[in-house]
């Protein structure tokens, strides 16, 4: 399939869902074609024909939506941690000029407080020290896990739900859906319908006639 097709399809995919339930859940507006390729992956694995399956599939695109995002938060939030050290390393730089002024030329302050902030600048963007940021960045870190694992169980629950719908409730809606359209029944189940029939009634037949052989042995006992 064509790149544009694809595009195509999860923007009808994407109105769709967005007419239903409003629009998505993004954390970051350039997430957009990601959710719109969850959604359209799972609409045509799924092929959703009632309005609970509809809520059932947007639930479940939502929340992988949720896991990939927590999932990237945990390096970012190693990242973020590294630039609130180069920024707080660039405060004490700017605090310990303004202290020394007076007391020494200025240009050497200031020029040695410009080459210190062009080091902290490339190092902004440079490799991070996981293991001496720890502290700094692990408590933020184990709150993402625990949301993580909230939405891990909660995707759990609705995959479960849908599950049950598709197999449960959702196929007793499809067949009484096909009988109040005059469909007929499936092979199967009218043989099975009629073979339990015709089992039970030659069972009766027997048992009466035992019953009626029984009674006029006794009947002649007695006389």
């Amino acid at each position: 399939m064509a790149a544009k097709q694809v595009r195509n399809m999860n923007a009808h995919i994407s109105a769709e869902f967005t007419e239903l339930f409003g629009p998505a859940p993004l954390f970051k507006i350039e997430d957009k074609t990601i959710y719109e390729g969850i959604l359209e992956g799972l609409a045509q694995e799924e092929r959703p024909q009632s309005f609970i399956a509809h809520i059932l599939l947007r639930d479940v695109a939502d929340l992988v939506y949720q896991r990939l995002w927590l999932r990237s938060v945990g390096s970012r939030l190693i990242r973020q941690a590294h630039k609130d050290k180069i920024r707080k390393d660039v405060h004490a730089v700017i605090e310990l000029a303004n202290l020394l002024r007076g007391r020494a030329s200025d240009k050497a302050i200031d020029a040695d407080k410009q080459k210190r902030l062009t080091e902290l600048e490339k190092a902004e963007g440079g490799p991070v020290d996981e293991a001496a940021l720890f502290l700094g960045w692990i408590g933020n870190y184990e709150r993402v896990q625990s949301l993580l694992a909230a939405a891990d169980k909660r995707l759990s629950d609705t995959l479960k739900l849908l599950d049950e719908y598709r197999d449960g409730l959702g196929e007793r809606v499809r067949q009484i859906a096909g009988s109040l359209g005059g469909a007929s029944p499936g092979p199967r189940s009218s043989t099975r319908r009629r073979g339990l029939h015709d089992m039970s009634v030659p069972q009766r037949s027997r048992s009466s006639t035992r019953y009626l052989a029984r009674s006029k042995l006794t009947s002649s006992g007695h006389r």
